[in-house]
């Protein structure tokens, strides 16, 4: 095999990482004096007259070509080492990086499935506490005794208040409650609050609408569906009838 045409120039360089850096990239003198010659070869051609200048043209052309040719082969050739470093220095982290991540999900999955249950123990727990508030509500509305029905009342507001700040909490970890999102009534969420959903056009749909349409003799113009512009395309497809 050939040497390279290309030619590293690597120094040292204590800051640098691995200790060293690529400090020049130049031509050998054999590639510096292929490119030279190729270009003076094709500089003098400006315009083809001729069957002769037609084939200077040609060989000029060709002899550049060859010149990228053989840099292209030596560009990869003197880059292929650090390449298959990379690929090594990539794939022993990726094999790293599945074993923590496959952990540490494990990790989390756990500490999921346990916040799932006190979540669910909370939630049984509000709903007693919200049960017991409203039979106290109501205990307090029949109650005569105005100091009897106080009371109730106030029974009442420490359990909703104790339902309504039950949150579970775990030293280290910040833990958000997940909800999922149905749209049950979509012009009102529109006439609310718009940037909540996103409406997008169903193309082929529309297109058959406007074929449907076209075909029963409906001249198509930009208001012809209502709530959609219709925009004419720059390009037209032309069939044979």
């Amino acid at each position: 095999m050939s040497a390279p045409d290309y030619t590293l120039v690597i120094k040292a360089n204590k800051e640098a990482p691995g200790g060293f850096i690529l400090h020049q990239l130049r031509l050998s003198d054999e590639a510096a004096i292929a490119v030279d010659v190729a270009l003076d070869g094709s500089r003098d051609l400006e315009t083809i007259e001729t069957d002769d200048d037609l084939t200077k043209f040609q060989v000029a052309e060709t002899d550049i070509e060859d010149v990228l040719g053989r840099l292209e082969r030596s560009r990869k050739e003197i880059k292929e080492p650090f390449l298959n470093a990379c690929r090594l220095i990539d794939g022993r982290v990726a094999e790293l990086r599945t074993v923590l991540e496959a952990e540490s999900a494990r990790l989390k999955a756990e500490m999921s499935r346990i916040y799932g249950e006190r979540r669910r123990k909370e939630l049984e727990q509000k709903r007693e506490m919200e049960d017991l508030a409203g039979k106290a509500r109501l205990a307090a509305l029949r109650e005569i005794d105005e100091e009897s029905a106080e009371k109730m009342n106030q029974l009442a507001g420490r359990a909703l208040a104790a339902a309504a700040t039950s949150v579970t909490s775990i030293p280290g970890l910040s833990i958000r409650i997940g909800w999922d999102a149905k749209v049950v009534d979509a012009v009102k969420v529109v006439n609310t609050n718009p940037h909540l959903v996103e409406v997008t056009p169903r193309k082929s749909a529309i297109q058959n609408m406007i074929k449907s349409l076209q075909d029963s003799g409906t001249v198509i113009d930009e208001n012809t569906i209502p709530g959609i512009k219709l925009i004419p395309r720059n390009a037209v497809s032309v069939r044979r009838t």
